[in-house]
Formats: structure tokens, C-alpha cells, sequence
């Protein structure tokens, strides 16, 4: 049976109140980000509904199309430009070290001059535009969904205390119900349930390349479902929260609901084995606040873990 929620709520804190899984949740399988500052206001589509030129617009999207792993985010900081450019940032955060690049834009159809497919390759003709920062981006487009402004805001303001000029408002990055959600760019680190308080602790472990808290940690984008869940489920069995503690080998699906991952320690070469088995969930929540009818969700468990010796 499938429930209807009829009286005001909240989907983020329906989510906490049944104990929701967070892990295997973030985006999946991206590793190519296009950070495009945008001042305006967003709608719940934020691209198709903005004022951007035309072609800047049939840029986009054909980048998103045509480049694998990519996903667009708008970004602000407040109603106005940064600076008197510009800021667009191209992120790589495949499982190989992690790239940023930073392009000033005089105007937004200075995008077209870009020559995206040399830019991924890491071609030197871009190398004067690598940027060596640590970006923090905090969802917080209310028009496609409340829990987003709501929580997302204070968390962006008080990480702004933290990592200053690095931190920014972005457009939807998925799972509303576990706002506050943040991405930390480039390595497509997803986190959710952040609390303002947690700002000092998630900069600090992110600039000392680390994951911070497992519990807070929806998954890394370069991955698919299942393996962000193994790499969470990893990372409490073992305690390993450094970024490049682990290098995934691979994931394979065992039966319907089963599925075996390895992931090679990098300083001994130890391989883990983990096997997952997915259940749906006994509750049903809305996934957003715009929705009424719950729905069912997808829970992993751990069901066994070894290490060998490779």
C-alpha cells in the first residue's frame, strides 16, 4: 500500500524520523562538473527557466549530453557577481586524482570559446587554468524544494566562516530529503545532514583529504549506488577516512538484490571484499516536499566483509 501525506511536512526530517540510509544516495557516476556562476534567481529547473543567452543555454546542454558523467551546477554566492567576472569552473573527480579548472568569463558567451573536450583531457593548453582550490557547494534552491533554503542556508553561511570565498550556494544536487546537502569539489565528495555547528570539522577533514564523518557521507559521485555504499561500509569497518586510502577494483552483481565489491588498500595492496544485499524499506516517505504519496526506498546491509592479501 502506498501512503499519502496529508498535513505539512518536512521531507528531510521524515527522512531522519525512520532512520533513512544516507549512504549510496549522492549522484552517480559523474565525474565531470560544469560550475557555472549564475546570480539570479533559480527556478526548480534552474538552467531551462534562467535568463542565460540562448546559446550559451544549447552549449550546456550539449555538453551534459554528449560528455559522459557530466552534470551542470549553477552557483552563487548572493545576488551579485563575486567579482567582475565571471567565475566558471570545470571539476574532474574521477577515482584518479582529482582536477580543478577556473575560468574567468568576461560574459557568458565567452563559454563558446571553450574547447571542453581538450579541457577533460588535461591538455597543457589549459594548464594556466588549473586552480588549486578546495570548493564547498551548498544546495540551497528552494524552488525545488523547501528543505533545501531551509537548511541549506545556515549551513552555507557558516561554512562561508570557514572557507570564505570557496564556499558556495548551488542548484539541485539530488536527495532533498537529506538537506542540508553539500558537494566538496573536485574530488565529488557528497555529504548530507550537515549541521551549521559540523562547519569547522567537514573543512578541516576536507583540507586535510579526508572523508568527514561516515554517517554524514552520501557517497562519492564517481561511483555508482552500490559502490558508494561499499566504500561508506568499508570506511566503518576498517576506520580509514583518508581520501586515497582505497582504490575501487570492482562491482559485481551476484544476484537481484546482491552484489560483491573489491577495493585495493594503496599502501599494501590488501584487497577488501564486501557483500551487499538491498532490501526496500518498511517505510514510506515522500522523497520531497512537492510530493504526497510515499514511497518505498532501497536499504543496503552489509552482509559480509573480508580482506586478503592480493
Amino acid at each position: 500500500m502506498t501512503l499519502t501525506q496529508t498535513t505539512p511536512f518536512y521531507c528531510s526530517q521524515l527522512s531522519i524520523a525512520t532512520d533513512e540510509q544516507i549512504f549510496g544516495t549522492a549522484v552517480a557516476s559523474t565525474t565531470v562538473w560544469f560550475l557555472l556562476e549564475y546570480p539570479a534567481a533559480w527556478g526548480a529547473q534552474a538552467l531551462e527557466e534562467s535568463d542565460l543567452p540562448s546559446a550559451v543555454k544549447d552549449q550546456l546542454f550539449a555538453w551534459q549530453k554528449n560528455i559522459p558523467g557530466s552534470r551542470l551546477q549553477l552557483i552563487k554566492k548572493g545576488s551579485r557577481l563575486a567579482a567582475d567576472q565571471i567565475n566558471f569552473y570545470v571539476g574532474l573527480s574521477g577515482d584518479s586524482p582529482a582536477r580543478l579548472y577556473r575560468f574567468p568569463l568576461d560574459r557568458y558567451e565567452d563559454l563558446l570559446d571553450l574547447a571542453m573536450p581538450a579541457i577533460i583531457a588535461q591538455e597543457n593548453d589549459y594548464a594556466q587554468f588549473i586552480d588549486d582550490s578546495r570548493l564547498y557547494l551548498v544546495c540551497t534552491n528552494g524552488k525545488r524544494d523547501q528543505c533545501c533554503a531551509k537548511w541549506g542556508m545556515p549551513l552555507f553561511q557558516a561554512l562561508q566562516k570557514q572557507a570564505g570565498d570557496n564556499v558556495w550556494q548551488t542548484t539541485h544536487t539530488g536527495g532533498h530529503r537529506f538537506a542540508p546537502t553539500l558537494l566538496c569539489m573536485p574530488h565529488g565528495l557528497s555529504f548530507g545532514r550537515v549541521e551549521a555547528t559540523e562547519a569547522r570539522a567537514l573543512v578541516d577533514a576536507y583540507q586535510q583529504n579526508a572523508i568527514y564523518q561516515v554517517d554524514r557521507y552520501r557517497g562519492r559521485t564517481c561511483y555508482d549506488p552500490v559502490t558508494q555504499v561499499a566504500d561508506a561500509f568499508l570506511r566503518e569497518q576498517t576506520g580509514q577516512q583518508a581520501l586515497d586510502a582505497f582504490q575501487h577494483l570492482a562491482t559485481s552483481q551476484l544476484a537481484t538484490d546482491q552484489w560483491e565489491v573489491q577495493f585495493r588498500t594503496t599502501h599494501d595492496n590488501q584487497i577488501h571484499h564486501l557483500q551487499l544485499v538491498s532490501e526496500l524499506s518498511t517505510f514510506e516517505n515522500p522523497q520531497s516536499c512537492n510530493k504526497t504519496r510515499g514511497e518505498h526506498v532501497r536499504q543496503f546491509r552489509l552482509c559480509q566483509y573480508q580482506m586478503r592479501n592480493s
